[in-house]
């Protein structure tokens, strides 16, 4: 009994030792193509995957996707007409689907099941909702064999004999719906005026802006096997894929953006395309918060390197560290961190090539805070002989901003903890906010 326990107890530390990092999970990534991959600008009114074929149509033109771009398909293409579902009489159709070897209907007064040819009108009713639809716009069959809908009132599924109703308090972010269509494992993703819904059971993602897709006016939906939904808007097209990633490779994928367009001469900087939703015209900004970004990335990798024992992360967060250090280097009191670097002869749009040259100088507010913090956790990606000017910048901050220190009242009627410092050289201090604990300048 007694190596029983031990060997569980051995069994169990090595199961629960996975590294976090190596941990999958699943990432959607969105790719959104317009004219520049081949479309023609304006709608796309409808988006269909058949036998491993995506083809969509804007107007009477029909285009296939091969190899990440979009291009005239062959003459002899067609897209697979759509059988026609008898009208209820009296409605405007505006949905339609085949359900149980006869058809759902969803018109502007409400859904109808056909029995035959008779149309039996529903009033799905659960413990929460009872409801008479109007504009019943979106309608799929998920892969467990439930209706779902998308009207008005809300979303609903109906499981054999039985309804589940949806509505905001559920979760439900929008309810004007164009369109619907089923995909793996029970999702059914809804399209409407703002987006795009997700749903599966009782749970909703919300997807929409141009984080996800080129026109929030969702036309047509066609889902892959796979769960890669590709999204028809009035813009272009998206696509959404789902992709098996760990924590590390997610890492390793925001690294390597930051690397190659926030790298401002070790500080960590914003971009700004000079081509709208074009990344190829990134460049990097001059910012006031110098200080701030470049601590926080600094801080990461430290932390990064104490977990992983990655050489780059080392190298970052001391080269992070060095790029933070140099702000209070430059400035003619002792321990007082500049809040950015200018190079002379720049605006605050440049290229990343410049000279180190300061142009002026400005208080830290809370990157000051993040930058003191910051220095220590630098310490752990620093051997015992290096760390000495992570000591010395640390020891001249706090001396700094101790000898400074007074009482100033502030927001809430609360007194803030605060410094003044008094410029007395060519280096401005512009800033007026007291955020405590921070240096200000008159």
């Amino acid at each position: 009994m007694k190596y029983l326990f031990l060997l569980s107890l051995f069994f169990s530390s090595t199961v629960f030792a996975q590294n976090v990092g190596d941990r999958k999970f699943i990432q959607e990534v969105a790719t959104v193509y317009s004219v520049e991959q081949g479309l023609p600008a304006g709608p796309v009114d409808k988006i269909t995957w058949e036998q491993g074929t995506l083809t969509a149509r804007t107007g009477r033109t029909l285009f296939q996707f091969q190899n990440e771009a979009w291009v005239p398909a062959p003459a002899n293409s067609r897209i697979r007409n759509i059988e026609k579902a008898p009208t209820p009489k009296g409605t405007k159709v505006l949905a339609q689907v085949r359900y149980k070897n006869s058809w759902a209907v969803g018109t502007d007064q409400g859904l109808y099941l056909y029995e035959g040819k008779k149309p039996v009108k529903m009033y799905p009713a659960d413990s929460r909702y009872s409801w008479s639809l109007r504009n019943v716009a979106a309608l799929a069959v998920d892969s467990q064999g439930r209706l779902w809908f998308g009207a008005d009132e809300g979303v609903g599924y109906l499981d054999e004999n039985q309804w589940k109703l949806f509505t905001g308090k559920e979760g439900l972010p929008y309810t004007k719906f164009i369109c619907a269509a089923a995909g793996p494992d029970g999702t059914v993703w809804f399209g409407t005026e703002r987006g795009v819904i997700e749903a599966q059971n009782d749970f909703f993602r919300y997807r929409a802006s141009r984080r996800w897709l080129p026109d929030d006016y969702v036309l047509d939906i066609a889902i892959q096997p796979d769960g890669t939904a590709w999204i028809a808007t009035r813009a272009g097209i998206s696509r959404i894929e789902p992709k098996e990633m760990t924590l590390e490779a997610k890492a390793a994928y925001f690294t390597k953006q930051v690397e190659a367009r926030h790298n401002r001469m070790g500080f960590i900087a914003q971009s700004e395309l000079t081509k709208q939703f074009q990344i190829g015209s990134s460049q990097v900004a001059i910012s006031d918060n110098d200080g701030m970004y470049t601590a926080m990335y600094g801080a990461a990798q430290a932390f990064r390197y104490a977990a992983t024992g990655s050489v780059e992360a080392r190298e970052l967060a001391i080269r992070s560290f060095r790029a933070c250090k140099w702000l209070v280097d430059i400035t003619h009191e002792s321990g007082f961190p500049a809040r950015l670097s200018q190079p002379t002869g720049t605006s605050r749009s440049m290229s990343s090539t410049g000279t180190n040259t300061t142009k002026d100088a400005r208080k830290p507010t809370r990157s000051g805070r993040i930058f003191i913090r910051v220095s220590r956790k630098v310490r752990m990606a620093s051997t015992s002989t290096k760390s000495t000017p992570v000591r010395m910048n640390w020891r001249g901050i706090i001396s700094f901003t101790a000898s400074t220190m007074t009482w100033l009242p502030k927001l809430r009627r609360r007194s803030r903890r605060s410094g003044r410092w008094w410029a007395t050289s060519p280096i401005t201090c512009c800033d007026t906010a007291t955020n405590s604990p921070t240096m200000t300048g008159r």
